[in-house]
């Protein structure tokens, strides 16, 4: 039994169609990654959504974390690898806020503001207490 002509076009737009978006699928999962790739990159570098994290005198150990995602724009959350202390750098007003602290830590509690202990160095210093 032969299949008509008609048939054949259909099969013919049925082919092109799934190997364009095939295509589109393949030229997506390029660019996703090349945007990620980009990201740690920047992140490597010090930067953080529009803030230079260098230039800002920030310590690295106070740098994002790579294995939390961040979605704010002026802030991240640094959690600490003992205990449920939470730090979250505020990048635009300068300052560490501490969230949560562990049990029998010392030091200052609430917002801790890199002028006001006259470096930022000295501030997570004291935030890390």
């Amino acid at each position: 039994a032969r299949k008509p002509k008609h048939d054949k076009k259909k099969e013919a737009e049925k082919k092109t169609k799934s190997l364009a978006s095939f295509k589109r699928r393949h030229v997506l999962k390029k660019s996703k990654a090349k945007r990620k790739q980009a990201k740690l990159a920047e992140r490597d570098a010090g930067i953080y959504g529009d803030y230079n994290l260098r230039e800002l005198q920030i310590p690295k150990a106070a740098w994002p974390q790579t294995d939390r995602k961040n979605k704010g724009k002026h802030s991240f959350t640094l959690k600490s690898a003992v205990g449920p202390a939470t730090i979250e750098v505020l990048v635009r007003t300068g300052a560490f806020f501490l969230k949560r602290i562990n049990e029998g830590a010392s030091g200052p509690t609430g917002q801790i503001n890199f002028k006001r202990f006259g470096s930022v160095a000295e501030a997570w210093a004291a935030a890390k207490q």
